[in-house]
């Protein structure tokens, strides 16, 4: 089941940078979902299972950029790792403290994108883009967790 949740999410990914990311911008601010989808898979999967997710995710994300593909590869493989390793090891099964965690590296993918693609108006985009960016994708995190837990709560639910 794992294996049909991340080829679909693969694909969901290549939708979303073919189709889906011009249309729902906001005002040239989107969703980040390559993170989102990373974290997601880092909460709830093993440390080599989100690394590799990670780096499928990174090689798809990146198909339009393709001279960032390193960047995105070691930063999305980087982020797994460590959300991985502090969700599981400090216990962090709460709601909130998994948002404040994707939120972190919402910041860190935004600002790591930044300093690589262009140090020029480097507040500028922080507060006009990244920001906006990261609580729009927290957002849609936010969406994916509580539908997720709500589903697979449903397959335990015994009458």
């Amino acid at each position: 089941m794992k294996l049909v949740l991340a080829v679909a999410s693969l694909f969901l990914m290549a939708f979303y940078n073919t189709l889906l990311s011009n249309m729902i911008s906001i005002y040239g601010v989107t969703i980040d979902l390559a993170v989102v989808l990373v974290t997601i898979a880092a909460f709830y999967s093993g440390e080599a299972g989100a690394t590799w997710f990670a780096i499928l995710i990174a090689i798809v994300a990146s198909s339009q950029r393709i001279e960032l593909m390193p960047w995105e590869i070691g930063s999305l493989a980087a982020i797994a790792v460590i959300i991985n390793i502090v969700s599981f090891r400090m216990n962090l099964d709460s709601l909130v403290s998994r948002m404040v965690l994707m939120g972190l590296a919402l910041l860190i993918h935004g600002v790591m994108v930044i300093t690589i693609i262009s140090f020029d108006d480097f507040y500028f985009v922080l507060l006009r883009f990244v920001l906006p960016g990261v609580i729009y994708s927290l957002v849609l995190g936010w969406i994916l967790i509580v539908t997720g837990k709500t589903f697979a709560g449903l397959g335990r639910v015994r009458m």
